[in-house]
């Protein structure tokens, strides 16, 4: 399978059906993208060390993302939420999407998260090590 193959496949395993409710002005000025992605949510708490959680995206844009977790988030928090990339760097080696950014909007255990910044990390051995070792990869620095 080629990569284009592979990623077509990877996004179509993770989109989301979107609302068929659409009465709500929509004031977003980028396209977001109905993906599903499992994602690992810290937060710094001002009077405590870092709250950590999991959730899940519903949807993804450039500036920002939609996402659901049981934690209860408020606004204003500072957030950083990291989740595995569906392709592989140089066909090898795994990679995640960490995204920096804050709480802007809470629905019940949903939350829309401004993004303020974001980058690419490897992830290790630890997804493919098969791949990895067989191509002589090294996963081990950040990108």
């Amino acid at each position: 399978m080629n990569v284009m193959g592979s990623l077509e496949t990877q996004i179509s395993e993770n989109l989301v059906t979107p609302p068929t409710d659409l009465s709500a002005c929509e004031r977003r000025t980028k396209l977001r993208f109905p993906l599903k992605f499992d994602v690992l949510l810290r937060v710094r708490h001002p009077r405590r060390n870092i709250i950590t959680a999991s959730g899940h995206t519903l949807n993804i844009s450039s500036s920002g993302m939609w996402i659901h977790t049981e934690t209860p988030l408020r606004e204003a928090m500072r957030i950083e939420i990291s989740m595995s990339w569906p392709v592989l760097l140089d066909q090898t080696c795994p990679m995640k999407l960490v995204i920096y950014g804050s709480v802007i909007r809470t629905q019940g255990e949903h939350a829309a998260i401004a993004i303020e910044r974001y980058e690419f990390r490897t992830q290790g051995r630890s997804r493919a090590p098969q791949l990895q070792m067989a191509a002589g990869a090294d996963c081990s620095t950040s990108a």
